[in-house]
């Protein structure tokens, strides 16, 4: 079927799962070029801005300040006298921040439902993915095809993937209204350092012409679109429905409201 991860293997494969998944190599070819290209690659070769070798004090400050204010949490604690220090920065690399880290917040549901994912340490690999993103996105997918024979034969791999329509719905919501917060942050919050809409949109402009972690912050948003529909029709497929196809085209608040109308 279409759209699905793995369902084309490499010829030859074994039923022990002996010969690599063409799936498998694709997605680690991906992984390997994502990380050259956004995280290594010398400046301007295939993304503009310093690579992580060359990284600036200032840049390591910002990340450091954001990662601390994740999901705003941090500010409103300092306004109440008992958050972590962290400074303010443009509020539209604090919205593009928490707006990329919601995406990768609200496909756990998806990767614990799927059968392809039985046996998997899911939850350990998402929890590194919320903030390295597609790199390890695409390295887990590749594992979870390159073992997928192996884990499906192991008797220790549960039977069945988990439900968690609970789960899924919390996260659709989350997810969906952590997205309208930070498009209201990076439109409006903090009017004194980010100015008119106008200037903001000049400075998102300038930050991805310029900026290696926002080139990769709106690089990931693309990406994470196609694994939306990707991810969503597996599932679909999964379970012998259709999902409205606006809820897999539709990027990010697609997949928060098809997390949140989740069966239990």
């Amino acid at each position: 079927a279409s759209g699905e991860v793995g369902t084309s293997s490499s010829a030859g494969a074994t039923a022990g799962g002996s010969a690599t998944p063409m799936a498998a190599l694709a997605l680690g070819a991906a992984a390997v070029f994502y990380t050259y290209g956004l995280i290594l690659s010398p400046p301007d070769q295939f993304a503009p801005g310093e690579p992580v070798w060359m990284i600036r004090p200032e840049t390591v400050k910002e990340v450091t300040d954001e990662s601390i204010n994740f999901f705003f949490v941090n500010m409103w604690l300092q306004d109440l006298g008992i958050g972590l220090p962290a400074d303010a920065h443009h509020p539209v690399s604090e919205g593009l921040f928490n707006l990329v880290n919601a995406y990768s917040f609200m496909f756990l549901p998806m990767l614990l439902r799927s059968e392809r994912g039985r046996g998997m340490n899911t939850w350990a690999w998402w929890s590194v993915q919320m903030f390295l993103t597609n790199a390890v996105m695409m390295s887990y997918l590749c594992k979870r095809e390159a073992t997928l024979e192996v884990r499906r034969a192991d008797p220790a791999t549960p039977a069945e993937a988990p439900k968690g329509g609970a789960l899924s719905k919390a996260f659709g919501a989350i997810g969906g209204g952590m997205g309208v917060l930070c498009l209201w942050w990076a439109l409006f919050a903090r009017p004194e350092m980010g100015g008119d809409v106008a200037a903001r949109f000049d400075h998102l402009s300038e930050l991805l012409a310029t900026d290696r972690v926002a080139f990769a912050f709106m690089a990931d948003m693309f990406i994470y679109t196609a694994w939306q529909y990707v991810l969503i029709g597996e599932l679909d497929r999964q379970r012998e429905k259709d999902s409205p196809a606006w809820m897999r085209l539709t990027p990010f608040f697609g997949l928060s409201a098809w997390l949140i109308a989740e069966e239990p």
